[in-house]
């Protein structure tokens, strides 16, 4: 799917949400959190799935938003706020939509060693280019 800008649409779901914003602020990041990211953030990626048809401009996506803290129940929390983001009639960033975002699993990390305790979620969601 060309000029796909679902990331740019997650981004914007998440970042626009209050309660998302008040936890991390900016620390939104695609794919991977730099190195010396404070905590809290989420990190976050989507992944289409092939068109039924190859040239229809919808496709079925798969989105995973990991909530990371520096407690299970700051991970919780932003969890939370993350799930309520998401779950709004979706996003858009410029011709992309994502719609539809529904939470399919979750699982905890913890990590008492390195002080870093989070909340795994998966999504499924449409994407429509327009």
């Amino acid at each position: 799917m060309s000029n796909n800008h679902a990331p740019d649409a997650v981004r914007a779901m998440l970042a626009n949400n209050a309660g998302v914003a008040a936890l991390v602020g900016g620390r939104i990041y695609p794919d991977e959190a730099p190195a010396e990211a404070d905590l809290p953030l989420i990190v976050y990626a989507v992944r289409l799935q092939e068109a039924v048809d190859g040239t229809a401009p919808i496709c079925q996506a798969s989105i995973d938003v990991h909530c990371y803290a520096e407690s299970d129940d700051d991970a919780t929390t932003l969890m939370n706020a993350a799930a309520a983001a998401m779950e709004t009639a979706g996003g858009r960033a410029q011709s992309t939509q994502v719609m539809w975002p529904t939470l399919e699993d979750w699982e905890p990390v913890r990590s008492a060693e390195d002080a870093l305790w989070g909340r795994l979620l998966r999504f499924g969601a449409t994407v429509v280019r327009g």
